[in-house]
């Protein structure tokens, strides 16, 4: 993860999304590859990430998850992969202008701040960057009932890549960070979502991903409510 330290670490510099978008590219290899052999994916997919949560360390994930799950849909269009995968990739790019995160109250304004930061730092940036990138950095904490931020959008009002990193990132943070107490396994981290969260997230992402996860025995690890 050396490079995308280096990218979070400065993002201004001329270059650095150029570089994030190699990095997309070597994911999309690395997915492709993965999927094409024997081994149940997720399997594999599971020794490969790691648990020691940083911000490009979940960057990393987010990536490689979403990547995954959208050639799991069906999506083959490659170009439309890259530009997607960037987005992921650089969804949390704005904690990069965090000074401090050693305070309750820092790490708060950091959590409300950091989309709308995301977007200044590709401003400041002089790659060009696709505009859905910018739409998955600024809406991936939006939720489908209106409860997210920073602009409370609701259901289809939220970019539907968003949305996409919107569930990721749920279940990434409750699978890797620590911060959050222990954490889940990839059944609790669904059940869970599942239980709490139905109305905040797109129910059809959700469900993609139960199937692309899979789950012990063949057991689905939560009935998603539809009422």
């Amino acid at each position: 993860a050396s490079l995308i330290e280096e990218i979070f670490e400065d993002p201004s510099k001329g270059g650095s999304i150029q570089q994030a978008a190699g990095a997309v590219r070597q994911v999309l290899d690395f997915v492709f590859s993965l999927s094409s052999g024997k081994r149940p994916f997720y399997e594999r997919l599971a020794t490969f990430l790691s648990h020691q949560y940083q911000v490009y360390t979940h960057s990393v994930n987010l990536c490689i998850y979403g990547v995954g799950l959208l050639h799991y849909m069906g999506w083959e269009d490659l170009e439309e992969l890259y530009e997607i995968g960037l987005g992921f990739l650089l969804h949390d790019i704005g904690k990069s202008k965090a000074e401090d995160l050693s305070s309750s109250a820092e790490k708060w304004k950091v959590s409300r701040l950091h989309p709308a930061w995301g977007i200044e730092v590709l401003k400041e940036n002089p790659d060009p960057v696709p505009q859905s990138v910018y739409q998955i950095i600024e809406e991936h904490h939006e939720r489908m009932d209106g409860s997210g931020y920073p602009r409370k959008l609701r259901g289809e009002a939220i970019h539907p890549f968003a949305r996409i990193a919107a569930v990721l990132d749920v279940y990434d943070n409750l699978t890797t960070n620590p911060e959050r107490g222990r954490p889940l396994s990839p059944f609790e981290a669904l059940r869970s979502m599942g239980e709490t969260m139905i109305k905040q997230l797109d129910e059809e992402v959700l469900r993609s991903l139960i199937l692309f996860l899979g789950s012990p025995k063949g057991v689905s690890p939560v009935e998603l409510r539809t009422e």
